[in-house]
């Protein structure tokens, strides 16, 4: 008799908090426009899995290309006094929750993939990009030293960036050549920056210049920049690797595999839990590998088609080596 009353209540709490939940407004801010735009897709694809389930009231706002508005668009989002909940993404929003948040007390802010501490109204998740990136090292090592179509014996490989930036000299880049030399100690890592993320004439030509050099396999980090570096690998014979989301079917056989990071589930599990009061604000929690928020497209079908089973074989298991704690980043 007692695990029915138990069950019952259990039952009722979950059905009172989807009642409750429909009473709840949440904003989702996009520093951007989410058409195009990989990252913001998966974002707003998580924010509406949340919404599916808990039935509350969602407004999602573009901010748009110009990021000189952004702070007033999501002060005057916060000021309206309406949303209980505003979740935004990316490193460019930290300085303005940190603005906002004093202006509007009782809301409750959430930031995907950047971080911020110390804000008592905020919570971040910020994902492991060195993991990210050491998987796409170990990956573009594994093709270099392969006997692949365009692998050749130079053992080079490269790293295509939009611009220079923090996270890129503190973590991706360092990532990137950690995970290349875990399998080779020789291996080259050919760095290269566009100075834009919108410029894909000059990433071609800066992938033409580095498979020129030598390198058989670029990790692109370039934005829009990045299809030039695409259109370089067909022109030249060459191999790319991506970042971020699943970008295998933009060119088959050429993008031979994705490191991703699984922003649409953290997105769903972080609102989720912060409608259901299990959140502690101030701080900013890590998300990588071992979460599974950090991985590799490993079950992709492009990925099983055009990569040789032995390569398939050493990512499963680095993943699994890096889960067990037996690799540390």
């Amino acid at each position: 008799m007692k695990k029915i009353v138990v069950t019952f209540l259990i039952i009722l709490f979950f059905f009172s908090s989807l009642g409750f939940s429909k009473n709840i407004d949440v904003a989702l801010f996009i520093p951007g426009v989410i058409g195009g735009n990989p990252i913001f897709e998966l974002m707003t694809s998580g924010v509406k899995s949340a919404q599916k389930e808990l039935g509350f009231s969602l407004n999602i706002v573009e901010g748009g290309y110009n990021p000189g508005v952004w702070e007033d668009q999501f002060k005057a989002l916060a000021l309206m006094g309406k949303y209980e909940f505003i979740i935004t993404v990316t490193e460019g929003m930290p300085q303005i929750i940190k603005k906002v948040s004093s202006l509007s007390p009782t809301t409750k802010f959430l930031l995907l993939d950047g971080k911020i501490e110390g804000v008592k109204n905020a919570y971040g998740v910020k994902f492991k990009d060195k993991e990210m990136t050491y998987l796409a090292g170990v990956f573009s090592a594994l093709v270099t030293t392969s006997s692949m179509k365009y692998a050749n014996p130079q053992k080079k490989i490269g790293l295509i960036a939009g611009d220079i930036y923090p996270a890129m000299e503190g973590e991706l880049l360092p990532g990137y050549k950690e995970g290349a030399l875990s399998i080779d100690k020789d291996i080259e890592v050919v760095f290269s920056s566009v100075g834009s993320w919108n410029n894909p004439g000059r990433g071609k030509e800066i992938a033409v210049a580095q498979y020129s050099q030598g390198v058989d396999i670029i990790l692109n980090i370039a934005g829009a920049s990045g299809i030039g570096i695409i259109n370089a690998a067909k022109k030249q014979g060459g191999y790319v690797v991506a970042v971020n989301t699943n970008q295998n079917g933009k060119a088959p056989g050429i993008i031979l595999g994705s490191a991703l990071k699984r922003i649409d589930v953290s997105a769903y599990e972080t609102l989720k839990a912060a409608i259901l009061g299990k959140i502690h604000y101030g701080i900013t929690i890590e998300e990588g590998i071992k979460s599974q928020k950090i991985d590799f497209t490993l079950d992709d079908p492009y990925f099983k088609k055009y990569v040789p089973k032995g390569i398939q074989d050493k990512m499963r298991d680095t993943i699994e080596k890096i889960k067990d704690g037996e690799t540390d980043i």
